[in-house]
This record gives structure tokens, sequence and C-alpha cells, in this order.
């Protein structure tokens, strides 16, 4: 007998996942070694069994994909004093741009760029995010939440949350920005050089804190505005490593510890912006400039 199927073209490898030995089924045994392929959520098994080539589509690689896509810590813990009042009733995350929370443009932002699984850190009114947000799935991504009694700052809020992000290159990005910047590019930019930190910048924006090379690395962030330097835009691409610099159960920002990692000579560079949409909305100012758009 003869199991013959074709395989769509949709479904066409784009990598192979080398498994050694035989596979048995219902009567029927392979001498040859299987060759399985992955492709959109599908996992492909092509096996030589008799004389006839044979393939088998198993549709049970859905959890493996979303496993190894990439995730994003969002900073939404923050109480949003230079936007008091608004920030009384809302916390500052969900106050709207451009007609919807501010946080759905992040998260849109990054689902478009292949994150899957989201992260915030809430403390301010936290009970607003899960009723606006839910469990992320009418949003097309999973969130989950880690609720800070005491504000970590950025490098506790990352700490804390240690265990989630500690396998994988990840993105951490800043509630209070709103950009298109390309994320992909960014990321691919990030492992392409090896980098330990990946920072969004920029020279055209104020306040410059950090001084630059022509290369492009982060020589010092500065704790004064630097003459010709570059501004921090928001996003960060981190690699997991970071953790065992990050003091626990503290809080702390996140910039004394890319300064020990400076110190120390990891490559933290500039991704800059460029040919991108990008503003601040952290203040009444900034943030009324982009609803007046």
């Amino acid at each position: 007998m003869t199991h013959r199927h074709t395989v769509p073209t949709k479904l066409l490898p784009y990598r192979l996942i080398s498994v050694k030995g035989s596979v048995c089924g219902q009567g029927l045994v392979c001498g040859h070694s299987p060759k399985f392929y992955y492709s959109g959520k599908y996992l492909l098994a092509q096996i030589n069994y008799g004389e006839t080539p044979g393939c088998f589509i198993l549709t049970f690689g859905i959890r493996l994909l979303k496993s190894s896509s990439m995730k994003a810590f969002i900073l939404s813990a923050g109480l949003g004093t230079r936007l008091r009042p608004l920030t009384y009733t809302l916390p500052k995350p969900l106050l709207p741009v451009f007609g919807r929370p501010a946080i759905l443009q992040i998260i849109d932002h990054l689902k478009a760029a292949g994150v899957e699984d989201v992260f915030l850190n809430t403390h301010h009114l936290p009970n607003t995010f899960r009723e606006v947000l839910g469990g992320g799935s009418k949003f097309g991504v999973d969130i989950k939440y880690s609720f800070e009694k005491v504000l970590l700052d950025t490098g506790g809020g990352l700490k804390k949350v240690e265990r989630y992000f500690k396998d994988e290159t990840f993105i951490m990005y800043n509630s209070d920005v709103i950009t298109n910047v390309d994320l992909r590019e960014m990321v691919s930019f990030h492992k392409k050089n090896r980098n330990y930190v990946t920072l969004l910048a920029s020279d055209k924006h104020d306040p410059k804190h950090l001084r630059v090379n022509k290369q492009g690395r982060v020589l010092s962030i500065e704790p004064r505005v630097v003459s010709g330097g570059h501004t921090f835009c928001g996003i960060h691409i981190i690699e997991p490593d970071i953790f065992k610099y990050i003091p626990k159960n503290m809080p702390i920002s996140i910039i004394p510890i890319y300064r020990k990692l400076i110190e120390q000579g990891f490559s933290i560079c500039v991704f800059p912006v460029k040919n991108a949409f990008w503003q601040e909305i952290g203040s009444r100012d900034s943030y009324e400039e982009i609803n007046a758009k």
C-alpha cells in the first residue's frame, strides 16, 4: 500500500530539523532517517518507506513556533506625574493617542514585529490594565502582568520578571513613546553586530545624554546634556545575560546597569531613528501635541 500526499506550496520548508533514527507506524516501518521541516504553523515530516517516498503533514508545531517568538516587556508601572491630573484616573499607558489607548499602539507595533508574548509591570491603578487589555487574545498577543507593590524602577521591574526573559534576546519598551520604527530591522541590527544592548536613539531630539562614537557605540550615559550627543528614544533590545548584573529585590534604574556594562567593555550601541515617526508622550505638552496631529 502506497501513502502519498502532495506538499502544499505554502508549506515549502524554510528550516530543516535534523532527526536520526527510524519511524514506525501502523504496519509500516521506515528503514531511513526521516527529515523534518517546519513552515508557518505546520511541522512537515518527509519519510521514505519501501520504494516510494511519502509525506505526512503533522499539525502540532504551533506551540513550538510560539515559544520561539521574541518576547517584550512594556514598562507600565510609573505614576505619570508629568501628566497629572490626567493620570489621576488612568495610568499613563492607557491615555488615548490617535483615539486608542497608547499601549495598544505599542502592542500593535510589537505584534507587527512578530512578538506574541507581552509582559507589563503595573503599580498605579493596576486593575485598569486588566479591564482594558485582559489576557490580550482580542489583540492577537498573550499578556501577563507583574504587579509591583513598591515601584521597582526600570531595572528592578525587569529583574522581577527574569524567569520569563532569561533564555533569549528580548525587547524592553518604554510606554511613553509612540513610533513606527522598523523593529525587525532593529533586532536584525542588534544580532548582526552582536550587541549586548541596542538602544533606539536620535541625534535630532532632546535631551541628549548619550555620548556615542562614529561607529554608533555608546561611550557613556551622562547625567547632563551632551553637546553633539544622542537622545535615548525608549526601546531597548537586550541580551538575557544582563540579569546577572541587576541586583534582586530592590528598586534600581536600568541606567546604572548600562553604565557598569559600558565601563566593563560590553557593546551597547544605538540604532538610529531615521525615516520613521517618533514622539515622546510623557509630558502634558508632548501628549497634547501628538493628539493635535
